[in-house]
């Protein structure tokens, strides 16, 4: 009986102690914020999250009200939640960085893996809750490839398709490694030059209508593709049945897009993309000349976000700039196989760098044209036909690579598009035959494509 005794004492004990630690750490659990409610499902920016205690917060108080005084461009809300997110210590860092003069906003980035962008998109919980802001998974090495391609068209009388029906599939229509590259970047940009639909009818008079299967989009999503342009003059060929529809279909396909909308609003919205803590955004506009046949959107009417008349797209460009780390403006201009860029596309490209734009990309001109730099951005005029007809002619991928301290370089990668095949170029002799014919076509000779691909200044 004593054995028994002496047992059940040392159960009550191991219960009490059980008890005490439980509520212990209910007490300790702390209070929720938008990255700890579901561990892991953002993956596109630091998770460096603090657990502060009752005199970190005072210390976080106190230096976000010294840093505020000083710098009326940080809120004290801000840098409260900067303190109580990521520490103390980088309030104290960006404090004497201000004291001394040596403050930049790139400072964050380096302090806690985010922009400030980013820090402001986690604060107000738009991270998870706005729909136009896609989270992808960091890179390993901290950097960010964004590939662009021009024309694209999947319309299934045209001839590309009635090629491709004849082939084995796509590795037959494009080469294997450039699919594999398209793939392979962590956002994939192309011009979707047709409709998704199997209704509306043919504008009457209009020399080619492009309507594809909505089945089709399956094809962009095998090339990598994460995001496509509306902004063109074949999106409106089949009515505003079949340009609702194109809508739908790539929702359905989780392929975002830009440039069109049922009114201006949505023709003007950006898309973003944050990985590695740096937020992108991508606006487009096309051309809406009579002869397109192609809407301009209004305030209560759908079309396009019209690049023509300037206004509307440098608005969405500096709407777009307020909210993001980088803009880039995928624009549909130009005269139709010209090599040679005109000087309204120079007008409208340096418009939209002063507006906030990081580069421009351009296509509708179906040929290559050529580049040049504009306080330090790039404007690419023109990309080409891409995977479009039967013809032979230049075309290429372009990549973007903002480095992990968020420079941006250019890379080329110069393609053929012959009998309804894409082929990457590899042979020294062939790829730099591209790149004299896109420097000499860039007014002054003005940039320098290296052998690797890579679009610099000329010196």
């Amino acid at each position: 009986m004593k054995n028994v005794k002496a047992s059940s004492l040392l159960v009550t004990i191991l219960l009490i102690a059980l008890c005490g630690a439980a509520i212990y750490a209910i007490n300790r659990v702390p209070e929720s914020n938008p990255l700890s409610e579901e561990p892991g499902s953002i993956t596109g920016v630091s998770e460096n999250v603090t657990d502060a205690s009752p005199r970190d917060d005072t210390e976080i108080a106190a230096l976000a009200e010294k840093i505020a005084a000083k710098d009326g461009s940080l809120s004290v809300e801000l840098l409260a939640y900067c303190g109580k997110s990521f520490g103390a210590e980088v309030l104290t860092t960006i404090l004497s960085a201000v004291e001394d003069g040596t403050y930049t906003s790139d400072m964050w980035h380096a302090l806690t893996g985010n922009t400030l962008t980013v820090i402001g998109d986690m604060m107000s919980g738009a991270i998870k809750t706005d729909k136009s802001i896609h989270v992808l998974e960091n890179s390993d090495d901290g950097s960010i490839e964004i590939g662009f391609v021009g024309d694209i068209n999947l319309a299934d009388t045209w001839t590309l398709m009635q090629h491709y029906k004849t082939t084995s599939g796509l590795s037959s229509c494009l080469s294997p490694e450039l699919i594999k590259m398209m793939n392979e970047a962590d956002i994939m940009f192309a011009n979707n030059e047709f409709t998704f639909s199997s209704g509306g009818e043919a504008q009457k008079g209009k020399s080619y209508t492009f309507r594809a299967d909505p089945k089709n989009v399956s094809m962009l999503k095998d090339l990598g593709i994460d995001i496509v342009s509306t902004a063109n003059n074949h999106i409106y060929d089949y009515g505003a049945e079949a340009f609702a529809d194109t809508f739908k279909t790539l929702d359905g396909a989780g392929i975002a897009h830009v440039g069109a909308g049922k009114n201006i609003e949505e023709a003007s919205a950006a898309q973003y993309y944050i990985i590695n803590g740096r937020k992108i955004a991508f606006v487009s506009a096309g051309e809406t000349y009579a002869q397109y046949r192609t809407p301009a959107a209004g305030r209560d009417k759908e079309g396009i976000l019209p690049i023509e008349t300037k206004s509307e797209a440098v608005a969405s460009v500096k709407a777009a700039a307020a909210k993001s780390d980088y803009v880039i403006i995928y624009a549909h201009w130009g005269y139709e196989n010209l090599s040679w860029y005109s000087d309204e596309q120079v007008d409208l490209a340096r418009a939209f760098i002063d507006a906030g734009a990081d580069a421009v990309v351009g296509t509708h001109p179906h040929v290559l044209q050529g580049m040049e730099f504009y306080n330090d951005k790039l404007i690419a005029y023109s990309l080409g036909n891409f995977w479009f007809n039967t013809k032979t002619m230049d075309t290429g991928l372009l990549k973007l690579t903002i480095d992990e301290g968020g420079n941006i370089t250019p890379v080329f990668y110069p393609c053929l598009q012959s009998g309804g095949k894409t082929t990457l170029l590899t042979s020294a002799a062939e790829k730099e035959k591209v790149f004299y014919f896109i420097e000499g076509h860039s007014r002054n000779w003005g940039i320098d494509i290296k052998e690797d691909g890579t679009v610099t200044k000329a010196k």
